[in-house]
């Protein structure tokens, strides 16, 4: 894979329209539509917006890890007088590493990936809304990692401690 997208399924409104008869045609439309090959792009489909990304990147020695995170503010609405906070919404995460991984790397990334982003919402005491305990995420969220295949290393290990 050579490209990595974040496509905004509502197409400018407040519902998700399906661009081919299969989720996997509507993916190719985009991406086709961005100009890219489907057969070399990953994407996900989310009513998040690119634009209310937060960036975050590391860097160690010849390491660098970028984070990109798609979200929904913080939000409410008002109706005379009444305020009515909306419930968040999809959190999707792109991790981009300049080092190759193994595929053992590169699974134990994704799970670290996952209870960071479990541990963040927990933290900020996001109630669930299906349930009374707090989140860890929803039903929508997703992980992309993208590594350099041809980084200066291969790293073998990414656990919390490396």
């Amino acid at each position: 894979l050579s490209h990595v997208v974040n496509i905004n399924c509502m197409n400018g409104s407040y519902e998700c329209k399906m661009l081919g008869d299969t989720y996997e045609k509507d993916l190719a439309a985009h991406v086709h539509a961005l100009g890219l090959s489907p057969s070399c792009t990953t994407a996900l489909s989310t009513a998040a917006w690119t634009e209310l990304r937060a960036i975050e990147e590391v860097c160690f020695r010849d390491l660098t890890v970028t984070a990109v995170v798609t979200g929904d503010p913080a939000s409410y609405y008002e109706e005379d007088g009444n305020y009515e906070m909306l419930p968040p919404g999809t959190i999707n995460i792109f991790l981009f590493i300049n080092q190759n991984l193994t595929d053992a790397a590169m699974s134990r990334a994704l799970m670290l990936c996952g209870e960071s982003k479990a541990a963040a919402v927990s933290q900020l005491l996001l109630g669930s809304c299906y349930s009374e305990e707090i989140a860890t995420g929803s039903g929508t969220d997703g992980i992309v990692i993208a590594s350099n295949l041809c980084g200066t290393r291969t790293l073998t290990d990414a656990s919390g401690h490396s």
